[in-house]
């Protein structure tokens, strides 16, 4: 694994690390003044585990934030008042052979907070701050076991816990490569996700949330008939939010592209139709009151 930084002058490496396992996948980056951060799940054939590695005079550190012998994922990073949290899932198989686990969360070096139980082997989760400061919590799972995923919020308490009365499920997120998300953004929360459609298509999943992270409107949706948009990530730009979408190959687009989209948000704002340019994805614009 390389870490680079990009400027106008282009990109130099500035820290490797060696001897990760092959199926490792799920990058994270967190950054704060001068401490950059990167977690990743680092996996073989066997095993998985949730690691971070610090950029320390230019040589990455590594640390092992999961427990021995388990399935974990992929860490999600954040700084939230000047320290490092770091969450993910660590799952196993019970003795009847079901998937069972629970959310870890971490703050610096500080023992792992274990909390909700979760259904899935895998959980993938994703960490931010709202504009208050409070900790969010996104997960991928199946609720009751054995369910398609869906995606699932909450609030972090005082302890960094996630309760059951304080979860929330804004969408399916049923996607193979879904890794669902919160993004605050304009005093507002939005649920960014994939999932599959009745369509042939593999679409982005968008929904307003409200404080207490439930849905106020109906599903906004990016898709094109016969594509695959496998995998979305959303941020705020501006007090806009801002969409990119990773395609894949498919029957309508035999090479797959990175797009981006551009959400006006605000209460009021009405939804603004493009009749010029609805189903056409590359450079599409939309509003809305989400």
């Amino acid at each position: 694994m390389v870490l680079f930084e990009v400027d106008e002058g282009g990109a130099r490496g500035i820290g490797e690390l060696r001897g990760i396992g092959a199926e490792s996948r799920s990058v994270d980056l967190a950054v704060l003044d001068e401490r950059i951060v990167v977690g990743f799940r680092d996996a073989d054939e066997l095993t998985s585990r949730a690691r971070i590695a610090e950029l320390v005079d230019g040589a990455l550190a590594p640390r092992e934030l999961s427990s021995e012998g388990i399935l974990a994922s992929a860490p999600s990073l954040v700084f939230q008042r000047g320290a490092l949290v770091a969450a993910w899932t660590e799952s196993w198989f019970d003795p009847d052979g079901r998937p069972a686990g629970h959310l870890f969360v971490q703050r610096e070096r500080e023992p792992p907070r274990p909390s909700l139980e979760v259904g899935d082997v895998d959980v993938r989760v994703h960490l931010t701050v709202d504009e208050a400061g409070a900790l969010l919590v996104t997960l991928r799972d199946r609720r009751p076991r054995g369910a398609e995923h869906r995606s699932f919020v909450g609030r972090l308490d005082d302890r960094l816990r996630l309760t059951l009365d304080a979860l929330h499920s804004p969408g399916r997120a049923n996607a193979p490569d879904s890794e669902p998300m919160l993004v605050p953004c304009g005093g507002q929360v939005f649920s960014v996700s994939t999932r599959t459609s009745s369509r042939e298509v593999t679409m982005v999943s968008l929904r307003r949330l409200d404080a207490e992270l439930t849905p106020v409107e109906k599903e906004q949706q990016i898709y094109e008939y016969h594509s695959r948009f496998p995998q979305a990530v959303g941020a705020c730009v501006d007090g806009q939010l801002l969409v990119a979408v990773g395609e894949r190959e498919s029957a309508s687009s035999s090479s797959p592209r990175l797009r981006t989209y551009d959400m006006r948000c605000g209460d009021g704002v009405l939804h603004e139709r493009t009749p010029g340019t609805e189903g056409q994805v590359s450079g599409k614009r939309s509003g809305g009151r989400i």
